[in-house]
């Protein structure tokens, strides 16, 4: 059975434990108030602000030498003094010899006396915290009258060791003085009564240690104890993890007392174990007998207590850390039969590993109590020694996080397949829990040095905190927060003509089929106006919350964090300059797809002069334009084939055969099959038994083992299929980085993450590979230049509009999060980045009611969005180093657009080896491995490249229709843009 009783607080039949754990208390607190009152700490408090100064430590530092040196030079003064009182028979010599050695005691005292008062000044600043953490236990009612008694014992102890102190002492000066004047001898008993007052508070430091020593033994009992009983265990684990938390600030709060000066004490023993012993071999062999007998049996008695305290200081903290492992054994070895209890005895087993490093034999602490290496004749050794600690401890950190993220990633599962009132309950608690984990693992991270870590190791522990800092209550709101706004976007509903529109992907369709510019019309309007202003208010929380979060952190506001997470100096300067270098070509085609539709326009929606409306470009955000193609190339014949979704649907008869095909790509690539239970767990469709999933397409890591599942509401058709070559991007990049820490299971920058399956999407849209699907027919007949220029004109539809699009939606956020935009100007503010960035302006007039940004998945998720930008440019990068890999590109003579690496074993080693990396290294070092570069860079050049005969036609067309150019001016050159609300 277990050792105590459960209990949830003090009743009346407690009363006399309760005085018996304050009478056990009751030494040490009488000792440090009696230190406390005439040294005036709290003027020393405020002159540190309540921590340990480089100052205060230095001046420590100085008192304990000249602390050993004066011993030194009493010990000398006492034989000298002694062998000289037998030897000399001029009395006036030796009233003179002892008036000299009078002062110097006095000195000596003094400055020990100084220098063990600094010391108890800084104790003094700490000593609260620790009353009120063993106050904090008291109230847990965990120990039981057994253990009460054994916490006087070292209190007893103490007792002992000051008397002992003051009683060497005593008889030492005694037998110096002896035959002083009275009030000499008054004036040093009383200085030497009050300096081992002082002297005791180095015994406190063990008996605060034994006092940790005896919970951590009583913790680890019960533990055990309850072995046997797993039914009443399963009652005690929340007090057992409240009582170790308890006991390890306990512990923090020792080391913080004492920590910065045990290295002091140390180095003052073996001084005064090095003076005491050769002055003792001195006595012994020159002195007479009645010196040896006397003054030699006092200094074997100092020896001999130097040597108890310094085993006692190097070995007490070290019986801490031996428990704390015992406790860990033990929370392994319960046999808990229900899941939850399981899981929730793991966590307080990882809990403990995690503070293990912690508790440390003679280590000492620098300013802000952080664990750095105790002195030692091998600090190379040490230094391992260290880092093999931090090891274990980051391999505990990485399990807990790994178990979190796993139970975090299930949850998430089933509220985007299966939206319950339940499943979002739970999903809240963990979501909140999670939050809480991180944030505790972070303040343990800072006990940490990481300077004198590994690189690895140092990456990891700066990975650890760099998410927001929220509290418990902060966290809750959010989570709610966040919550309802992918409710409201999941469930939003739209009535179109007569008929209901679920979902994301089912209006998304719709503005991709319908050329009717009313029936598009009215879908924009419906869709905004139904998740639009209900997400207002709750997107206006989520960013004040997330930067309140950040601004713990350390950062001003939650765009820095974003920023920061790319590794990117100078981030919006660089997507600026990279935006510079693809507009010309994102001019020429914004020119083209206007003159164009004006062309074709017969109700005049489109003007040859103007901004496009919003609404006529295929797509529900305007940032795919791909459905437009066969009203800008009416001449069918001119693709050589048929249209592609026409291919897809005659040739599959079901979505999983359209995952099988973006499969095969990566297996021709060298990459393994996709896991087994991918299939079976995996969401391709919508459900067909009224569940009303998120069916925003998305590729899901469980870190567990080979789970990684796809979530689509899919169609067979070409846009669709694509999608599916970016996730399987995803999904393959969790795989080959699955053997990676937790805390570098993820990409080398969430740009690469995106880039990854787009760059296949690229190999996979080149014309040899649509020929091999069948996309395109080989027809002496059709001039391949012109196939080239469809090909290319496709492809660019879908990868060039994104650019300006992702850069103006994450400008708009990051001056929203900075508040240079505030919410009675969120859309106003919208559309003027609209119009600058991608020349386009809402079809209808729109106010501050309406709330347009909400349109956007990513905007009410949170999610970052200029990683796409940066994907958009990455990704052709990434597939001209994999057509360098397989021999083909610009380097040997082929133009870059008609590479084809399908079948490429090489070109997949080298991108196999990158994704391996995870987020082990920064993302400059994983380009490098995959472009064999020295030092690679972000370059739209190749994008450029790629593009280059489809921007030359591009400028060709449009001198000869006659097509205005001029509009960027308007759109995006110029800092003075026209103002959005003459369209409102």
């Amino acid at each position: 059975m277990p050792l105590v009783k459960e209990s949830s607080g003090w009743a009346e039949d407690n009363q006399q434990q309760k005085l018996d754990f304050e009478w056990s208390l009751k030494p040490m607190t009488t000792l440090m108030r009696c230190i406390g009152i005439p040294l005036d700490f709290r003027d020393y408090q405020q002159v540190v602000g309540g921590r340990c100064s480089w100052f205060t430590t230095g001046f420590a530092f100085l008192l304990f030498f000249i602390d050993a040196e004066c011993q030194f030079s009493l010990t000398a003064m006492t034989i000298n003094e002694a062998i000289d009182s037998h030897s000399s028979q001029n009395s006036s010599h030796s009233a003179t010899f002892k008036w000299n050695n009078f002062i110097n005691s006095i000195n000596y005292i003094i400055l020990t006396m100084g220098s063990h008062a600094m010391l108890l000044a800084v104790a003094q600043i700490h000593w609260p915290h620790l009353v009120h953490v063993l106050h904090s236990i008291e109230r847990l009612n965990f120990y039981n009258d057994r253990d009460f008694k054994k916490f006087r014992i070292p209190c007893f102890v103490g007792l002992a060791a000051s008397a002992t102190e003051l009683i060497i002492s005593f008889t030492v000066i005694w037998f110096t003085w002896g035959d002083s004047p009275f009030l000499y001898q008054l004036m040093v008993v009383g200085v030497f009564l009050f300096l081992v007052l002082i002297l005791s508070s180095f015994y406190y430091f063990c008996i605060l240690c034994w006092i940790a020593y005896l919970m951590m033994n009583a913790l680890g009992k019960d533990i055990k104890a309850c072995d046997t009983d797993s039914k009443q265990c399963s009652s005690r684990l929340k007090l057992w993890k409240a009582t170790y938390y308890l006991t390890d600030e306990f512990v923090h709060y020792i080391n913080c007392c004492f920590g910065p000066f045990l290295i002091l004490l140390t180095t003052s023993f073996f001084v005064k174990m090095t003076n005491n012993s050769f002055f003792i071999f001195s006595v012994l062999t020159h002195s007479e007998a009645k010196t040896r007998s006397t003054i030699g049996y006092m200094l074997i008695l100092f020896l001999i207590k130097d040597w108890i305290s310094f085993v006692a200081l190097t070995y007490i903290p070290s019986l801490v850390r031996k428990e704390a492992m015992k406790i860990t054994r033990r929370l392994q070895n319960l046999k808990l039969e229900n899941a939850s209890l399981k899981s929730q005895a793991e966590f307080l087993r990882m809990e403990v590993s995690l503070s293990l490093p912690q508790i440390t034999a003679a280590g000492f602490f620098d300013i802000d109590c952080k664990l750095i290496p105790t002195v030692s004749p091998t600090p190379r050794n040490h230094l391992l020694e260290y880092r093999n600690s931090a090891e274990q401890w980051l391999s505990t950190v990485n399990r807990a996080l790994e178990h979190a993220a796993n139970r975090h990633a299930i949850l998430s599962w089933q509220i985007h397949t299966n939206r319950t009132a339940e499943a979002v309950k739970e999903f809240s608690k963990e979501e909140q829990s999670r939050f809480a984990l991180n944030e505790h693992l972070c303040q343990l991270r800072k006990r940490w040095v990481t300077a004198l870590l590994s690189r690895p190791q140092q990456r990891m522990m700066a990975r650890l905190c760099h998410g927001t800092r929220l509290n418990e209550e902060q966290t809750k709101v959010l989570v709610e927060t966040s919550s309802r706004l992918q409710a409201i976007y999941s469930e939003a509903v739209v009535n179109v003509a007569g008929r209901n529109y679920t979902g994301e992907s089912e209006i998304k369709e719709l503005m991709a089929k319908s050329q009717n510019y009313s029936v598009l019309l009215e879908a924009w309007t419906g869709w905004r106006d139904a998740v639009g202003p209900p997400s207002k208010e709750l997107f206006s929380r989520m960013i004040e919350i997330n930067n309140l979060g950040v601004q713990a952190a350390g950062f001003s506001d939650t765009s820095q964090i974003w920023k920061n997470e790319l590794g990117i100096k100078n981030l919006e300067k660089v997507v600026d300059d990279l935006f510079a270098t693809i507009q010309p070509l994102y001019i020429q085609l914004y020119a083209f797809v206007r003159g164009r539709l004006a062309a074709i326009d017969k109700t005049g929606t489109v003007h040859p002069d103007r901004p496009l409306p919003a609404h006529v470009l295929g797509n529900m955000w305007a940032q795919n334009w791909e459905p437009l193609l066969p009203r800008l190339m009416p001449n069918v014949t001119l693709s050589g084939g048929e249209e592609a979704t026409q291919v897809l649907r005659r040739r599959y008869s079901s979505f999983t055969q359209l995952v099988e095909v973006a499969q095969d790509f990566f297996l021709s690539l060298g990459f393994p099959p996709l896991p087994r239970n991918f299939w079976s767990r995996s969401q391709f469709v919508r459900p067909s038994d009224g569940r009303k999933p998120v069916c925003h397409g998305s590729a899901t890591d469980f870190y567990s083992r080979d789970d990684v599942r796809l979530m689509m509401c899919g169609e067979i058709n070409e846009d669709d299929f694509y999608t599916l070559h970016h996730e399987m991007g995803h999904l393959y990049y969790f795989l080959s980085y699955s053997h990676q820490p937790f805390l570098f299971r993820s990409g080398a920058s969430s740009a690469f993450h995106e880039a990854i399956g787009d760059s296949i999407i690229y190999a996979a849209m080149s014309a040899q590979h649509r020929r091999r699907l069948g996309f395109l027919h080989s027809d002496n007949n059709v001039d391949q230049k012109d196939l080239e220029i469809i090909n290319l004109l496709r492809q660019a539809l879908v990868k060039i509009p994104i650019l300006p699009y992702s850069l103006s939606l994450e400008k708009w956020r990051w001056a929203v999060m900075a508040g240079q935009i505030k919410p009675d100007q969120y859309n106003q503010a919208w559309w003027n980045m609209k119009l600058k960035y991608q020349g386009i302006v809402p079809p209808i007039p729109r106010s501050e009611k309406d709330f347009d940004p909400a349109s956007k998945y990513h905007i009410i998720s949170n999610t970052p969005y200029i990683r796409y930008f940066l994907s958009s440019i990455l990704q052709v990068q990434i597939f001209q180093a994999l057509c360098d890999a397989s021999q083909q590109g610009p380097r040997f003579g082929r133009p870059l657009n008609q590479c084809d690496i399908y079948g490429s074993v090489e070109a997949g080693n080298r991108l196999r080896e990158m994704l391996s990396l995870g987020s082990s290294q920064p993302w400059n070092v994983a380009l490098k491995v995959l472009t064999h570069e020295q030092n690679p860079t972000i370059d739209a050049r190749p994008l450029m490249d790629y593009y280059r005969p489809l921007h030359e036609w591009l400028m060709s067309e449009n001198r000869r229709l006659n097509y205005t150019v001029d509009i960027h001016e308007e759109i995006s050159l110029s800092n003075n843009i026209e103002d959005v609300a003459s369209f409102f």
